[in-house]
């Protein structure tokens, strides 16, 4: 009996089973479960929890959006207006204050009868300004404002404690002798919870602090004054013995004197001051 070409078919048989079943369907590659959940989330337009009173947001869906009503955590609905991809609610919180709102977004998507609600989203509204202080290192109080040539240094504590806190300190600044200042404004460094600007020049510095939410401060107003003269002492010097009496110098004759002498003399300085005499 021969059996190989029996052997043969049935083999055959088994592969084209095995293919059968291996074999992908034609027109599909790769093909992988889909997914017609539609979602929507809504996000910070600049990615800052933090805002000023002009919200911005942005809506990210994975369906075509055709309508959109924004409701805040009392659940009012919110006027907002859209340029590009972002959606602005103008007048958020109140004004001169900080709040926490928390909006959602009830979203219209093409292809669907009823809308669905984003997650919250919780923003800080913040319309408090940040507040600044200015100190001069050295001290120009004890020298009727001037400040030497060199080695001066702006110090600057800025505080924003109902609001978002201090992102930045700004500062422009006009030399002397300038009438305008300079188009470009300069972040003063960050130091130890301070800001400075060291090795400041004789002119004027506005400064300024911007919090989280983009409000800023008042500019304070600031004017270096080098000191650049000397102090000078008068030729008219004044010598006078222990009993008070007025001593001659000026007669040419040289004069030898018993006990102490006082002599006064007359100094000046037109800037800063005098601070010590020396002799």
């Amino acid at each position: 009996m021969k059996t190989h070409g029996i052997a043969k078919r049935i083999m055959a048989f088994v592969v084209s089973l095995m293919l059968a079943f291996s074999t992908v369907p034609a027109g599909i590659v790769n093909a992988e479960p889909s997914s017609d959940v539609p979602s929507v989330k809504l996000v910070s337009a600049d990615g800052n929890s933090y805002s000023g009173r002009n919200v911005k947001l942005k809506l990210e869906s994975n369906k075509n959006i055709t309508g959109i009503q924004f409701v805040d955590g009392d659940n009012n609905e919110i006027t907002s207006t859209k340029e590009g991809d972002v959606y602005s609610i103008e007048n958020a919180g109140e004004e001169n204050e900080t709040k926490i709102v928390t909006y959602t977004a009830k979203v219209w998507l093409e292809g669907y009868t009823d809308p669905i609600t984003s997650d919250g989203l919780v923003m800080v509204i913040d319309d408090t300004a940040p507040t600044t202080q200015i100190k001069f290192v050295p001290d120009r109080r004890k020298s009727n404002g001037y400040s030497p040539q060199s080695g001066n240094t702006i110090i600057i504590n800025a505080s924003d404690t109902d609001g978002s806190g201090v992102q930045k300190v700004y500062y422009d600044f006009k030399a002397k002798g300038q009438k305008v200042y300079g188009e470009k404004k300069i972040e003063a460094t960050p130091s130890d919870g301070q800001w400075k600007i060291e090795n400041a020049s004789e002119g004027t510095y506005r400064i300024w602090a911007v919090d989280n939410a983009g409000k800023e401060s008042e500019k304070i107003i600031k004017t270096i004054k080098f000191d650049t003269g000397a102090p000078t002492i008068s030729d008219n010097i004044t010598l006078k013995d222990s009993s008070g009496a007025t001593i001659s110098y000026n007669d040419g004759k040289n004069k030898v004197l018993a006990g102490p002498v006082n002599v006064s003399f007359e100094v000046s300085d037109d800037q800063s001051g005098i601070k010590k005499v020396s002799y």
